[in-house]
């Protein structure tokens, strides 16, 4: 079986729980949000079960893989991945097999949602309004939307999204990234649009939502998932294990965020 991820194999399960669990909820994020960061601290600390994009269109297709979800054989994944076929699976379903070896033995289970992964073709026709009613909301979003921007425009250029040291094989490197003032800016707007798109989701739906940033989360992580354990009610936090992955900003993208600020008052000085 030969997966996208290695994270979705059976290694990576917890023990089959039966039953429902007992708290539930949404990681809702933005790319660059720093959701990787939260993710990883929830699942290592082996209590808030395997928070994973679960819906984005590759994870859904390694899942299929071991589980058999399309109700044709013949159906081609690709197809419907880009809209060219309606999919036939049913997201409950899904959910529920997804419960069954992601839901850590305390009984909780979690999901992380890039806003971005509701308009996919394969989520097209769900109401996740109603897939998730019951489901806590952790959204974690960035102050500085301009880091970032930058930080989206470099992992679009170079293909690498997450620098893993453990569980996911290292992405190799496309190309060196190029500094491009218009490709930031579009990219602010573009998640700008993004955290407006929760903000219609959060507004709408009626549950409990606990707000989360990035830089409280990278310099303070245990205070951090010590708030986060509280608002899930899933016990104490002793100890944050490390998260296993590595910070991927560097002297590059403060360069880059100079250059930007530097643009920005040349232009309004035009």
């Amino acid at each position: 079986m030969t997966l996208f991820y290695s994270t979705n194999s059976p290694t990576f399960d917890f023990p089959k729980f039966n039953g429902t669990p007992k708290t539930k909820y949404v990681i809702a994020s933005t790319p660059r949000s720093g959701s990787n960061l939260l993710t990883r601290y929830l699942w290592l600390s082996k209590q808030a079960g395997a928070p994973e994009e679960y819906f984005a269109s590759r994870y859904v297709q390694d899942f299929d893989s071991r589980w058999n979800m399309l109700t044709k054989t013949n159906v081609n994944f690709e197809s419907w991945v880009k809209g060219e076929k309606k999919p036939n699976i049913a997201h409950g379903k899904y959910l529920e097999k997804l419960q069954k070896v992601r839901t850590s033995p305390n009984g909780v289970f979690g999901i992380k949602i890039h806003v971005c992964h509701l308009d996919e073709p394969i989520n097209a026709h769900v109401d996740f309004k109603e897939l998730f009613a019951d489901y806590k909301i952790v959204r974690i979003r960035r102050k500085d939307l301009v880091r970032q921007a930058i930080s989206h425009t470099i992992a679009r250029q170079t293909n690498i999204w997450i620098l893993d040291n453990e569980w996911l094989k290292k992405n190799n490197k496309t190309k060196d990234p190029v500094y491009d003032f218009d490709e930031i800016s579009k990219n602010i707007k573009y998640l700008e649009e993004l955290e407006q798109q929760w903000d219609r989701h959060v507004k709408n739906k009626d549950c409990d939502v606990f707000q989360l940033h990035y830089e409280d989360l990278s310099c303070s992580p245990r205070d951090s998932i010590a708030r986060v354990f509280k608002f899930l009610n899933i016990g104490n936090v002793d100890d944050v294990p490390k998260p296993n992955i590595s910070k991927q900003s560097n002297e590059i993208n403060e360069h880059w965020y100079n250059l930007y600020q530097e643009t920005l008052q040349r232009k309004k000085h035009l």
